[in-house]
């Protein structure tokens, strides 16, 4: 998120729900490390583990009271209300296991680690100093999503030893998925979770 005008959580609660979000950077260093197979069998595990803890809590009053005991200061209220849908975990392991399937080893470790780097620079950058709308982001959040996306496939060519292809296609799919973050809400409708690693992981795999 870029930052959005329905916010019901506080800018602590947003800073909290991020770090969590970071968080799950372990994803794409285990997917980089860890042989193929293995990590296709994980991340499925992980992604029922979750799916399964999506239904319950949807379904289950006792479960989601536990659920909302541990994690619900910092739900949003699309998740929590009447109508409540998945819970944006749900889609950041449905975007991981969907780019470890679909794309080259690299190109996933990237898109995953620009979902989980820009997004959540944007959001914070753009939540606080965000002041240039755009639908119901801001211009702000935008530029620190593709100045953070430009460091993130920086540091990830450095310590990978790719080459400079590798760079002109990641900074390239960082910039079509900052813009398709823009978008994602209002006019895709479609959690950016996903949006963000497919439009990357597409630009990065014809260009690289």
């Amino acid at each position: 998120m870029l930052v959005s005008t329905s916010n019901n959580i506080s800018y602590g609660q947003e800073i909290l729900r991020k770090l969590i979000h970071l968080s799950s950077l372990w994803m794409p260093v285990t997917i980089y490390f860890l042989e193929y197979k293995y990590a296709v069998i994980l991340f499925s595990l992980v992604f029922f583990i979750v799916f399964l803890s999506e239904i319950l809590r949807l379904n289950s009053p006792f479960f989601k009271k536990i659920y909302n005991y541990f994690f619900g200061n910092v739900l949003r209220e699309h998740e929590t209300n009447e109508s409540a849908k998945f819970a944006g975990a749900f889609y950041v392991c449905l975007a991981v296991l969907l780019a470890l399937i679909l794309f080259p080893k690299i190109i996933a470790v990237t898109a995953i680690s620009i979902m989980l780097i820009c997004d959540t620079a944007s959001a914070l950058i753009g939540r606080r100093f965000g002041k240039t709308k755009i639908l119901s982001k801001s211009l702000e959040g935008l530029l620190a999503f593709i100045i953070f996306g430009f460091l993130t496939v920086s540091f990830i060519y450095y310590f990978t030893n790719q080459n400079v292809s590798f760079l002109i296609s990641g900074f390239s799919g960082a910039i079509v998925a900052g813009f398709i973050e823009l978008i994602s809400k209002d006019i895709l409708k479609t959690d950016d979770n996903i949006t963000i690693v497919l439009s990357c992981a597409v630009v990065m795999l014809f260009l690289v």
